[in-house]
């Protein structure tokens, strides 16, 4: 059953600039990052796996998983980079979790652990953490390439505070849904789950997309009815790089947060 019937897909980035401008986000990094999402027409675009890619060369197909097609060290440190998408762009109290989520993953602790300390930097509160800013950018610096952290709306939120963690948590500054109708948890498995294709793969790159799907009628408050006739989809660039012996991610958006 098609999730789109010759919809042509427009990119809003409209909720994340006015989110990110808090931090510092100006309207040219905003409209940089829009360069990195797909927007074209999709006519004929299903939710089954087994389906060609009809945007692509047709010998492509549709995937569930990037185990398909990336190794065990590409997988792992893709893995990661899914995990750390609350941190990354969520409140700043999802760090206290994320070694939950990432085996190898520093324990961060709030500087107070019952009333969080923050600090006033550049007009917006940050709280501050026990841990040191050096492991904070040495364990980002594990997963992703200095390009990807060195994204304004990155830089912005996570700042050194005389040596120590400090993370922007403004209110306006912590979720910046893409879409409100996001294809999640609330809908059953089998509906339009988020589908990957490869691009191209060398011994240094790999290149893929991740494909994730969009009611626009629907709110994360109202999810009863599941239409796929009003399901749009978006297409995320993805791309990990090998740094020395090590591969790491280069490019990634994540479908529920942008």
């Amino acid at each position: 059953m098609n999730c789109a019937k010759s919809v042509k897909m427009i990119v809003i980035l409209g909720c994340i600039v006015v989110n990110l401008v808090g931090c510092g986000m100006n309207d040219t990094t905003a409209s940089s990052m829009s360069t990195a999402v797909s927007s074209q027409d999709t006519s004929s675009s299903s939710c089954n796996s087994e389906e060609k890619n009809d945007l692509q060369d047709f010998s492509q197909t549709l995937v569930d998983s990037t185990s398909v097609f990336l190794n065990q060290d590409q997988y792992t440190v893709f893995e990661k980079a899914q995990k750390m998408d609350y941190a990354l762009w969520g409140q700043s109290s999802n760090l206290k979790g994320l070694n939950f989520k990432i085996e190898d993953a520093p324990t961060f602790v709030p500087m107070t652990q019952n009333a969080p300390t923050y600090v006033k930097l550049n007009g917006h509160d940050y709280e501050v953490y026990q841990n040191s800013y050096k492991e904070f950018e040495e364990y980002m610096k594990s997963i992703f390439t200095n390009d990807f952290l060195s994204q304004d709306s990155i830089e912005k939120k996570f700042a050194n505070y005389n040596g120590k963690l400090a993370v922007c948590d403004d209110y306006d500054l912590a979720q910046i849904p893409y879409f409100t109708g996001y294809v999640g948890e609330y809908y059953p498995d089998d509906f339009c789950s988020v589908r990957y294709y490869l691009k191209n793969k060398t011994e240094a790159q790999v290149n893929f997309v991740m494909i994730a799907y969009y009611n626009p009628n629907e709110t994360y408050e109202v999810h009863d009815e599941y239409s796929y006739d009003d399901m749009n989809k978006v297409e995320y660039e993805m791309q990990l790089v090998k740094v020395g012996y090590v591969w790491r991610v280069n490019k990634y958006h994540s479908p529920e947060l942008g």
